[in-house]
């Protein structure tokens, strides 16, 4: 397979922070700074991405992405990753199950931009790719509620949830055998 995601085991602060007001904010706050990173692996390449600043900047592109490939049979979407840590525009074009990704890569961590715009365009089953976000979004779902957060709190959450519900199995690297 050319896309994975790699979840890995990443440390919380058990910190629940009453200022914050959305899913971003309370992601940075559970998350720490040196823990674990959650590893994407894009034609083989490896890209590191923090939860503390990467996956809270990017929380709401990703499930906006996951809303438009789970709720249409065909279609494009563009995507502007905004962290500066992983920079890239990512543009989908879909139909039913066939996805196609082909990407601009500016920053990652790792400084493997070259490599990755040299194997910019993945083809993979679409249901295979949403299913590589499942445990992404459980860790981070069981993160945000381990210390404390809830809808009531954060309602972005519910929407988090629906997705950890509706989305059928789990990545490669996570099912069970």
């Amino acid at each position: 397979m050319n896309f994975r995601i790699q979840v890995n085991c990443p440390r919380i602060s058990g910190i629940l922070n009453e200022d914050d007001e959305s899913l971003d904010e309370a992601i940075e706050t559970v998350f720490l700074l040196n823990t674990e990173t959650m590893i994407m692996i894009w034609n083989d390449v490896y890209i590191p991405l923090t939860y503390k600043y990467d996956l809270s900047v990017i929380m709401k592109d990703i499930m906006i992405m996951l809303e438009k490939l789970c709720n249409s049979s065909s279609g494009k979407l563009t995507i502007h990753w905004p962290s500066n840590t992983f920079s890239s525009i990512w543009n989908f074009q879909w139909e039913d199950n066939k996805l196609k990704i082909d990407t601009r890569w500016f920053t990652v961590i790792g400084d493997t931009e070259g490599l990755l715009n040299s194997r910019n365009v993945i083809e993979i089953d679409k249901t295979s790719f949403i299913q590589e976000w499942k445990t992404l979004l459980l860790k981070i779902r069981w993160a945000l509620e381990e210390s404390g957060y809830n809808s009531a709190k954060i309602p972005e959450m519910e929407r988090l949830a629906h997705h950890c519900n509706i989305i059928p199995g789990g990545g490669i690297l996570y099912q069970a055998r």
